[in-house]
């Protein structure tokens, strides 16, 4: 796209953050792939933006596990529900994240077809449900 005004180039809204941004020339091979505008969205962690502060994600996230009790799970999708029931695909990175520093803190656990997992590395969807302190360290 050498010689193409910046106006004509294609863009596209972060899931994330919802901000519009323009291709560039290392997206070049992969464009049709391209969700996130930035490093920190796609970490689910914007700088300022549109998105929700990490204290109201925890603040549902440990209402939810709560609510449900020991031994019960929930979808993070239905804590970004509760935040936002148009746009909650695009907080969805966001919840994963913040879902994963409760869980190294211990304040969940996390799940993936009944089978303890770290959120990080787990692939597909998961469940939270509320920590365990006798629980094992190893997820």
């Amino acid at each position: 796209m050498r010689g193409v005004k910046k106006e004509h180039l294609p863009s596209k809204t972060c899931r994330v953050c919802g901000r519009e941004f323009t291709w560039r020339k290392k997206w070049e091979r992969h464009w049709e792939t391209v969700v996130f505008c930035s490093d920190a969205c796609r970490r689910g962690t914007p700088r300022g933006g549109t998105g929700v502060a990490t204290g109201d994600i925890e603040a549902v996230l440990l209402r939810l596990a709560v609510q449900r009790g020991a031994g019960k799970t929930f979808c993070p999708s239905e804590a970004a529900r509760a935040l936002d029931v148009e746009g909650w695909r695009t907080l969805m990175p966001q919840v994963r994240a913040v879902g994963a520093a409760l869980v190294r803190r211990g304040a969940l656990r996390c799940t993936q077809g009944g089978e303890p997992v770290t959120p990080g590395t787990a692939a597909g969807p998961i469940r939270f449900q509320i920590g365990d302190a006798d629980a094992d360290a190893d997820v």
